[in-house]
């Protein structure tokens, strides 16, 4: 089994910035084993921070579970430019819950779901309603089960700079140019 350690609870992120003085701007889960009361706890941070722009879930267990949660947490989230979910066992119903809450996001530039081999052509519909409402540039699927024509259709529909796909407010330099 992989190493794992305790989550740092959500107060002390937030006593840390006030401590520090500075906006913590990356969070990083790596390897940590999340339970339904912590992604609740992160969900609920998700909805009022203005400060975090990269949220990192490396073999956190998320699964298909965790995926309604954040998706509720990322719903009027306007500040998180990278959201890496790899290696996490997410499948089809996981990325449907998530990319329900992401719809119509203008921040958003980088989904990570690397490696997360349940996910298949089941959910290249879902995909491509994401690429055509929000301002993701990079949604990274190697090591999903999409098969490779599918993974070229949507990187095709990647390559669409947001400001062509009419999504303008909030973008970075990067994305408005659809590079990232």
């Amino acid at each position: 089994a992989p190493y794992t350690r305790e989550m740092p609870t959500l107060p002390r992120i937030h006593d840390l910035i006030d401590e520090v003085g500075k906006a913590i701007t990356t969070v990083d889960f790596f390897l940590v084993k999340l339970k339904e009361d912590d992604l609740l706890h992160i969900a609920d941070f998700l909805l009022t921070d203005t400060q975090v722009k990269e949220i990192k879930f490396w073999h956190t267990h998320l699964g298909d579970w965790g995926m309604g949660c954040l998706g509720k947490g990322l719903r009027d989230n306007h500040t998180l430019v990278l959201l890496d979910l790899s290696f996490n066992d997410i499948g089809d119903a996981g990325v449907e819950a998530l990319v329900g809450g992401l719809m119509g996001n203008t921040t958003l530039e980088c989904l990570d779901l690397f490696r997360n081999k349940r996910i298949t052509d089941e959910s290249v519909g879902v995909f491509e309603a994401l690429l055509r409402t929000t301002s993701i540039v990079d949604l990274i699927i190697q090591g999903t089960s999409i098969s490779k024509p599918n993974r070229m259709l949507l990187a095709r529909l990647e390559d669409v700079p947001p400001l062509e796909r009419g999504i303008c407010k909030g973008l970075s330099k990067k994305a408005q140019k659809g590079m990232y």
